[in-house]
């Protein structure tokens, strides 16, 4: 085995492990989410206005600094942009809570809460 093999073999060990960090980091938001939307008893979906389709009451969403008070809220299609890896050591992600008068009405108000995930040192 040459240094460079047992290199690419530790760097891969990393990497999976990395991998599998983030992987449970996405997997413990969703959890939260979820729970934190049967703590305040909100239905799953809200029916969308013209759109077919539906919408989840309490979701999690991508968080990402635009300025140096700002920050921008977004959906995503896939579940690892959810976390964005910030230099301090933590995951920021976010929740999106969207409230109306009452189930399935409109129009609805979007509430934004960012959160911080502290990353493991294998990362």
């Amino acid at each position: 085995m040459t240094a460079f093999s047992d290199l690419q073999q530790q760097y891969g060990q990393w990497q999976q492990s990395r991998y599998d960090y983030r992987l449970a980091s996405v997997q413990f938001i969703q959890r939260f989410v979820r729970r934190f939307r049967e703590y305040l008893g909100a239905p799953e979906f809200y029916q969308t206005g013209d759109e077919p389709g539906r919408q989840p009451y309490v979701s999690v969403v991508g968080v990402r600094q635009t300025g140096e008070h700002t920050l921008e809220f977004k959906k995503s299609n896939s579940p690892f942009e959810l976390l964005d890896q910030q230099e301090d050591g933590f995951w920021r992600t976010g929740i999106r809570l969207d409230l109306d008068r009452g189930l399935n009405e409109f129009p609805k108000a979007n509430f934004f809460y960012p959160i911080m995930l502290p990353i493991s040192k294998i990362c």
